[in-house]
């Protein structure tokens, strides 16, 4: 079954929205810690819990001109939300494009600098 029709409202805090670029990230947060990856969707406005969405979490180079995979899973259901804690502390400084695979196969997108 593949569904369609939902509606993705952003990353909630510390994200706090989508978007930014490599040269110009959304949010700039300190490595070492865990930083929480949280959204909810609906579909005809109403929560959609069926399914599972994923995280992939890519390093650029310094160029912008490439990503590597370095992490990623599952998200966990928690009171309505997808929440996925990403632990930064093995990862090293840069910028990471954060895209969460939802369960229509679209995909949103931040972009995260780790200082």
């Amino acid at each position: 079954v593949i569904v369609t029709g939902l509606t993705f409202h952003g990353f909630y805090s510390p994200i706090g929205g989508t978007g930014g670029s490599c040269g110009s990230p959304l949010r700039t947060v300190n490595q070492g810690g865990n930083l929480p990856v949280k959204f909810d969707v609906t579909c005809a406005n109403s929560p959609y819990v069926t399914g599972r969405p994923t995280l992939l979490i890519e390093k650029s180079n310094a160029q912008c001109t490439s990503l590597t995979s370095v992490s990623g899973g599952d998200f966990q259901l928690v009171s309505g939300e997808w929440h996925f804690n990403w632990d930064t502390s093995s990862q090293v400084r840069g910028t990471y494009k954060l895209t969460a695979i939802l369960q229509d196969g679209s995909r949103q997108s931040v972009w995260i600098k780790l200082k």
